[in-house]
């Protein structure tokens, strides 16, 4: 059979009556507009109307106010609060929203808060379906009366100041095997862990200490 007989057949089959056809219904703005597949020999194709009618920006303008990850500028320098900053950084949890996240460093995740610095040495969280990493405040370095602010960054390292009663700098960078703060003036720094203290050694260097925690950790502190 030639191929032009054989399309026309194939053609007649599904323009059947017999055969049969769905019909359901989809919203459009206020209205609702049937639509059916029906035989091929009746279908009939009208132009239905826009989705939507409104000004583009202003439906942009709704969906970027609902995303509720936004940048804070209140905790950037006022130089970066000006200027475009990366998306999807791995320090990006430190200008969202509170920006009291952690973010992940490797081998560290840190928070850095008004007042403090928060160290954790993450452990696996597992189950059959996921694995994750479980935060615990390992260290807590507290400046009291100061508040923080992005200062620098770059593809490997951001920094953060403090000013207020204490002033410093905290340069966090990825890989880094210390999490340290830089003190311009003369002040105490608080540490405090969530752990038991079990065991305290003076290390090799001079003024390091070596701390042991009862979850089987052991810090090198100076």
């Amino acid at each position: 059979m030639p191929l032009s007989d054989r399309i026309r057949k194939l053609a007649q089959k599904f323009a059947s009556p017999h055969k049969a056809h769905v019909s359901g219904s989809s919203r459009v703005g206020s209205e609702e507009t049937e639509c059916a597949v029906q035989p091929a020999s009746k279908t009939r194709m009208a132009l239905g109307e826009a989705w939507s009618a409104s000004d583009p920006r202003t439906v942009m303008g709704e969906r970027v106010g609902a995303n509720s990850y936004k940048v804070n500028t209140e905790l950037l320098d006022a130089r970066l609060a000006t200027t475009p900053i990366p998306t999807n950084t791995w320090w990006q949890n430190l200008i969202v929203e509170c920006g009291d996240q952690p973010i992940v460093m490797g081998p560290y995740m840190v928070k850095s808060l008004n007042e403090s610095v928060v160290v954790c040495a993450p452990t696996e969280m597992h189950s059959n379906t996921f694995v994750a990493s479980a935060w615990h405040d390992d260290w807590r370095m507290d400046m009291a009366g100061s508040t923080r602010h992005v200062v620098a960054y770059d593809s490997v390292s951001v920094t953060v100041r403090y000013e207020g009663s204490t002033l410093a700098t905290v340069p966090l960078v990825k890989g880094a095997v210390f999490a340290t703060i830089v003190l311009d003036t003369q002040t105490v720094v608080r540490l405090s862990t969530i752990h038991a203290i079990i065991g305290v050694d003076a290390g090799d260097a001079p003024g390091s200490t070596i701390v042991q925690l009862n979850n089987g950790s052991t810090w090198l502190i100076w």
